[in-house]
């Protein structure tokens, strides 16, 4: 133990016979020599050095007891659950404890100080940049974090009295943000008023349906808006129940008939808590964005299967997309949109062409030539007839792959070209089919788009030349043509299973990859099982 330990040890051991004393003998270097003790085994970022430059006296104190911002942040962490987040982090109960208790003591003193500086350090992190880091979450993530120096943001706020208001500021500035914020504090509400009721198994409700069923698949839409004020016909499934049926459908992905199916029932019967989990988790995501996404950009939901375009904050178009399959997830990534490629080939990646078109062609050298691909050794063209292909192994597959523009191609008849170390494309597609399936995992990894000629059209706006008349033209003769942007534009590949759209409607998914239960395990870790 050093001599400076040892001066440290005393001095702390002489702070604690002081406490022991009554409140009227403290001395105040009691309390700094304690608050000095405290903050030297403080892990938390900030909070040796805020202490430091005031000399380790106590900060939330006035010679009468503790200062309002005190109390006022005190508040501020019981009611953190309404940013989705959990009060225990920030020693909620403990300070509400120390504050009741009034106990002026030297430990008592600054225990409380450190505790509310810990909190609103923590608590501060928390808003500004999350709980979790999306970096060890998804491999793709490369957007800067929102920094701030959060102690001379708290010495600020002490000062000017505006403890409350500081952390205010540290919210994300998003509009998404503030509407699920707001609809999470509702569902709080809804949960202390008892939450909905849970509807019984039986067989699909439907119009015409009759029975205690009906009446309890009454009140759960009731409860969650869905359905307005109470009918005379409360067991009876009429038009109306119809109408709240398909709301909800709509609202959580689902495929919107009017009936209570399976699907339905276990989406209705998904307990109010658990949706306060859902909206929570989403909150978080929204704390990892940077505030500035840019004037203009494109935002991908994963989960909402939806490209937005985005202007000045405004929604400007709107389209369904097609993402990968679970066993083949769309990655998270942020990128840039550079260029618009029009009738482009596909160079088909070689895990399908192992994977898919191989087995195709030991049973058929003709799959290539319909499907107006040609093979390559290279860069020489060689004729797959000539291939014993039950000879060919996956491991080591020579050849290249490449599918003609063409009406039949793959991309479709637009492609748009994203920088981004995954080779993640934008695209049309031949399947035009898949957009009227509920649901949009079908791709084997890229994003396909509906209607893409809309987003090529407002990508080349800063040309004027390129009208939607002469993107058409182009691509009709089916030759590959590359199209630089003007301006690049920024484009957001994220994942939100729960938001509220500009009309106030709260929408919910299912977690298809699965995403929420990767954030679940980094915000709450499981307890290791015995024996593992």
């Amino acid at each position: 133990m050093t001599a400076r330990s040892v001066r440290l040890l005393c001095s702390v051991l002489l702070c604690l016979s002081l406490a022991a004393a009554p409140p009227a003998r403290a001395q105040p270097l009691s309390v700094t020599l304690l608050v000095q003790a405290q903050a030297e085994q403080s892990a938390t970022p900030g909070l040796l050095a805020f202490y430091r430059q005031r000399d380790f006296a106590p900060a939330w104190r006035y010679a009468d007891g503790p200062s309002p911002q005190a109390h006022a942040l005190a508040r501020l962490l019981a009611a953190s659950a309404d940013e989705g987040l959990p009060p225990a982090a920030y020693h909620a109960e403990e300070i509400a404890r120390l504050l009741a208790d009034g106990d002026a003591n030297p430990a008592a003193v600054a225990r409380l100080d450190v505790l509310l500086t810990d909190a609103f350090l923590t608590y501060g992190a928390h808003l500004l940049r999350g709980r979790a880091d999306p970096r060890a979450l998804h491999d793709g993530w490369s957007l800067p974090a929102r920094e701030a120096d959060l102690g001379a943001l708290l010495g600020a706020a002490l000062r000017a009295g505006s403890v409350e208001a500081a952390l205010a500021g540290l919210r994300p500035r998003h509009r998404p943000y503030a509407r699920l914020r707001q609809t999470l504090a509702a569902y709080r509400r809804l949960a202390d008023e008892g939450g909905w009721p849970t509807l019984s198994e039986g067989p699909t409700l439907e119009t015409g349906s009759r029975g205690e069923r009906v009446g309890a698949l009454r009140l759960r839409l009731r409860r969650s808006g869905d359905l307005a004020a109470p009918t005379d016909t409360a067991d009876h499934f009429d038009a109306a129940l119809e109408a709240a049926v398909r709301a909800f459908q709509q609202r959580h992905g689902l495929e919107a008939d009017g009936r209570v199916g399976r699907a339905t029932l276990k989406a209705l019967n998904v307990p109010v808590e658990a949706r306060i989990r859902h909206l929570a988790r989403n909150l978080e995501r929204w704390r990892w964005l940077p505030d500035d996404l840019g004037a203009h950009h494109v935002f991908v939901n994963l989960a909402a299967c939806r490209l937005e375009v985005v202007e000045e904050r405004q929604v400007v178009l709107q389209r369904r997309i097609i993402r990968g399959t679970p066993r083949n997830p769309t990655p998270v990534f942020s990128a840039q949109l550079t260029q618009v490629v029009l009738a482009p080939v596909w160079n088909v990646p070689r895990s399908i062409a192992v994977g898919e078109i191989l087995p195709a062609l030991r049973r058929d050298a003709a799959y290539l030539a319909r499907h107006s691909m040609t093979l390559f050794e290279g860069s020489r063209a060689v004729d797959p007839g000539g291939i014993d292909w039950a000879q060919v192994s996956a491991q080591g597959f020579p050849y290249r792959i490449r599918q003609a523009s063409g009406p039949g191609n793959t991309l479709g008849r637009i492609k748009f070209v994203l920088t981004n170390p995954f080779g993640v494309g934008l695209h049309d597609t031949n399947q035009r089919y898949l957009f009227q399936r509920t649901g949009c995992a079908f791709s084997h990894g890229c994003l396909r788009l509906e209607n893409p000629l809309d987003l090529a059209v407002y990508a080349l706006r800063g040309d004027t030349t390129w009208t939607a008349q002469r993107l058409n033209a182009v691509i009709d003769r089916w030759v590959e043509t590359a199209v630089a942007l003007p301006t690049p534009i920024p484009l957001y590949v994220l994942y939100f299973t729960a938001w509220v759209d500009e009309r106030g409607t709260l929408h919910f998914r299912d977690d298809g990859y699965p995403y929420d239960a990767r954030l679940d395990e980094a915000l709450d870790p499981a307890p290791a099982q015995a024996g593992r």
